[in-house]
């Protein structure tokens, strides 16, 4: 049996970051030594190439993988931020459809064949076929939020249907978190992690802080392993770590912060 570990990125609300948290907690996972292959299942829109700096290099996709006769050792694309690090692009149109049962089989099979210990699959922003494949074949969901009440419900909307597939292992992802704004948190202007883990019934694996320059650096093709240090980079390396089964606090090598405030 594979002892790969297939985990799909998702939420039905586009713009929450999926694909950055995605391609960063790719890099953190193959920068702890584990082989990561990154799967884009935005069909249409297949931004992951961007932001992992690929949009040139990535010749096929996965619809040729599952249609076009392409092995999947092919199709995939080593990235230059880790040489662990793997890429696997979306099909260019987005009305395209794989069968899901084969889809699932494919993964499971080239996946443990090319020695990947994770394998990260992107979703788009809705409930569709692209969300179906990735609950056919994953072994856990991370579902993504932010701060904003559209953003929380529809993570609450998302486990349940992922649940609903048949998807057991559904954590919680808090991205864009923002830790400057303590004020606001502990006034009830703005929701707490505590509010954001009771609104969306589901267990909390980490929260990634809001950080204006590593928004400027992903629209660059640049990963969190560019930047200097930061309390982002640390978020990534600690959810890594949590999915190894390592018991972290949820802080862990965070710059000082008033953590108390946040919750």
């Amino acid at each position: 049996m594979s002892s790969c570990k297939i985990i799909a990125v998702t939420s039905c609300k586009g713009g929450v970051g999926k694909s950055t948290l995605t391609a960063n907690l790719g890099w953190a996972l193959a920068n702890r030594g584990h082989r990561v292959l990154l799967v884009d299942l935005d069909f249409g829109m297949r931004c992951l190439d961007l932001i992992l700096g690929l949009e040139d290099r990535a010749v096929y996709d996965i619809q040729d993988v599952m249609e076009g006769g392409v092995s999947l050792s092919r199709a995939i694309v080593k990235t230059q931020q880790n040489e662990r690090l793997y890429f696997c692009a979306a099909p260019f149109h987005s009305d395209v459809c794989l069968d899901v049962n084969r889809f699932s089989q494919m993964i499971r099979t080239e996946s443990a064949s090319l020695a990947f210990d994770y394998v990260l699959l992107d979703t788009p922003g809705d409930l569709g076929h692209p969300f179906a494949l990735a609950c056919a074949v994953c072994d856990m969901a991370l579902i993504v939020a932010s701060h904003g009440p559209t953003a929380i419900r529809a993570a609450e909307c998302t486990g349940r249907a992922a649940a609903e597939r048949g998807v057991s292992q559904l954590k919680l992802v808090i991205n864009n978190f923002d830790i400057s704004d303590k004020k606001g948190i502990s006034s009830g202007r703005r929701a707490g992690i505590m509010d954001i883990i009771d609104r969306t019934y589901l267990p909390l694996l980490g929260v990634i802080p809001y950080d204006e320059t590593f928004a400027k650096a992903q629209e660059q093709g640049m990963l969190v392993s560019s930047l200097p240090r930061t309390n982002i980079e640390a978020a990534f390396t600690n959810i890594a770590a949590r999915l190894e089964g390592q018991s972290t606090v949820l802080f862990d090598h965070f710059k000082k912060i008033a953590r108390k405030k946040l919750i």
